[in-house]
């Protein structure tokens, strides 16, 4: 299970929380959505396993809105 907290800063909603790695040691998640043009938004995760001193991307993606 992942629980997050979060706030809209700097023009995106950005996200935190903690979860386990598959080895069971914690690892803290960083979610940031950011507004594009047309509609689109960009989710990027990121993890850290050293308290935030370094990060991995885990997904980095971009929502297309669908057209009717």
């Amino acid at each position: 299970m992942l629980e997050f907290t979060g706030e809209f800063k700097d023009g995106a909603m950005r996200y935190t929380g903690e979860s386990l790695a598959q080895d069971g040691k914690p690892v803290i998640d960083r979610l940031t959505f950011f507004p594009l043009a047309e509609g689109r938004v960009r989710q990027l995760w990121e993890q850290s396993a050293d308290k935030g001193k370094t990060w991995n991307i885990v997904f980095d993606g971009t929502y297309v809105r669908k057209k009717n």
